[in-house]
């Protein structure tokens, strides 16, 4: 563009950014992040974080700076389960079936009373932005006396279909395992 301010910006945003990606990737966290993982939009550096369960993920994640991915809106959703959706299957263990990553949605339930964090996203962020699957009981136990579909979200491929579906689902901490979408904020950022 012609704006100088506009443009400075711009290059103190990539410089940021630069500085986040050398610190997400340095060797210091090589035990825990999934190498060729790690993506930018906006304000915003990505990572994925190994699990296996989620509270481990968000271990993880907070071990960067960051947590568990907030999505908020349809947008930021699109884009990083368009990521998931190329690169999960060269990165995650299938399990069951499935391979899953870990967002920072968390709800409290019956089946998991024991949860150390409530409704909500775990950054603290007050995004409303679900999609109409989420929270929805999706397997044989409903029904039964069960509600399993639980307390911590993630982004599930199933791998076994012959056109696979990606899809927002919900378990208690024991039942999945897989790696965790990890959000880090880029300092100083100005989106």
């Amino acid at each position: 563009g012609t704006n100088f301010t506009d443009c400075l910006g711009l290059l103190y945003n990539s410089f940021r950014g630069q500085q986040t990606r050398d610190f997400v990737l340095s060797d210091q966290f090589q035990d825990f992040v999934i190498k060729e993982t790690y993506i930018e939009r906006g304000c915003s550096a990505y990572a994925w974080v190994k699990g296996p369960k989620w509270t481990d993920a968000q271990a993880n994640a907070e071990a960067l700076g960051g947590n568990l991915a907030t999505i908020n809106d349809e947008e930021e959703n699109d884009f990083l389960m368009n990521i998931f959706n190329e690169k999960g299957r060269d990165h995650i263990e299938p399990q069951q079936g499935h391979i899953n990553l870990f967002i920072g949605l968390t709800r409290t339930v019956e089946a998991d009373e024991g949860a150390p964090y409530g409704n909500g996203w775990v950054s603290g962020q007050s995004s409303t932005f679900r999609p109409s699957t989420w929270g929805v009981c999706n397997s044989e136990l409903c029904g039964m006396g069960t509600d399993w579909d639980g307390n911590y979200s993630h982004f599930i491929l199933n791998v076994e279909d012959e056109n696979p579906s990606l899809n927002w689902n919900d378990a208690p901490n024991w039942q999945s395992q897989g790696a965790g979408l990890a959000e880090i904020p880029i300092p100083d950022c100005n989106d």
